[in-house]
């Protein structure tokens, strides 16, 4: 049976520049409500969708939906799922046998289903927000990254942040113990700090700054190792707070990896995706099945979702 499990996230909202005082969950700039702007998200996707935009970095050709008959509001809860699928190439479809029964085609999207549920109670500054893991497999960060653009076009002067809770990081500590950095990986997506690392004044090159990214690697050399054990591990332990600098005017980086040698194996520590990592809670053997598809029943995903909420909530 694959592994199916819960990934659970804090929800906040504050004033740019102001994470010591957080607002209302349902009050913020003037009396707005979180859970109004999370009702959007069906038409918000539907949007990209009929645009052919994407959401996530890198132009994944991604259809994502929420369809609004699976879209549930039961007081300051909202439940539903999350549609995601890739299209752009042929896909084959076998049985059980081996043989090809079908095609996807490359205009289609074979849609897979994660359950997602907010918790956004009245006059509290912290909600929760637990989606559905199916393997490796997951849709925290386009769900996450939609929300944060629909919030900040419509309040510009606040933050909503949505960070992991109960990160676990015993492996990549394990990692940094057992093994050697033997490469470090700084990538910058911003145009203007492109430009203040590089420049091309070369008018007959048309080069736009816009159109690539900026990497800059540092390597050991042979039988050596690149000597950054402790600040990696403050990264670990102190995530976006922590950061390393690049040149003396602190050039701001959107990506870090750190590539360790472990023996003959090589492991990759990717730290710009490190407030996306949540501890997942393993629920395959304590839910109910639809025996046609094979998917959790969304009765049993729910009330797994109010148990763990309930030992949130006792926690805090």
């Amino acid at each position: 049976m694959s592994k199916i499990a819960i990934s659970i996230y804090k929800i906040t909202v504050y004033k740019k520049g102001n994470t010591e005082e957080l607002e209302h969950l349902n009050d913020y700039d003037s009396g707005n409500d979180l859970l109004d702007l999370v009702k959007t998200l069906p038409a918000q996707f539907r949007k990209i969708n009929s645009e052919n935009n994407v959401v996530e970095e890198g132009g994944t050709n991604r259809r994502t939906v929420i369809p609004d008959q699976d879209l549930e509001v039961s007081g300051r809860n909202i439940s539903g799922y999350v549609k995601s699928g890739d299209y752009g190439f042929e896909t084959p479809i076998i049985n059980a046998k081996g043989d090809q029964v079908y095609n996807v085609s490359k205009e289609d999207s074979a849609m897979r289903p994660f359950f997602f549920f907010f918790n956004l109670p009245k006059d509290e500054t912290t909600g929760y927000l637990l989606i559905q893991r199916f393997e490796n497999f997951g849709v925290y960060t386009i769900l996450s990254r939609m929300l944060k653009q629909v919030f900040a076009k419509k309040f510009s002067k606040y933050t909503l942040a949505i960070q992991p809770v109960g990160i676990d990081n015993s492996e990549a500590m394990a990692f940094l113990e057992e093994g050697k950095i033997s490469k470090a990986s700084f990538t910058i997506f911003d145009s203007e700090n492109i430009a203040s690392l590089f420049t091309n004044n070369n008018p007959n090159d048309q080069f736009e700054y816009k159109d690539v990214k900026a990497e800059i690697t540092i390597s050991a050399k042979k039988n050596k190792m690149v000597a950054l054990k402790n600040t990696v591990i403050n990264l670990l332990n102190n995530g976006k707070e922590a950061k390393i600098k690049l040149t003396d005017s602190d050039i701001p980086y959107e990506r870090l990896k750190i590539y360790l040698k472990l023996g003959k194996e090589q492991k990759v520590l990717d730290l710009s995706k490190w407030d996306t990592f949540s501890k997942d809670i393993d629920i395959t053997h304590k839910l109910d099945y639809d025996y046609k598809t094979g998917h959790p029943l969304v009765g049993a995903l729910k009330q797994e979702c109010f148990k763990i909420l309930d030992q949130l909530n006792k926690e805090s």
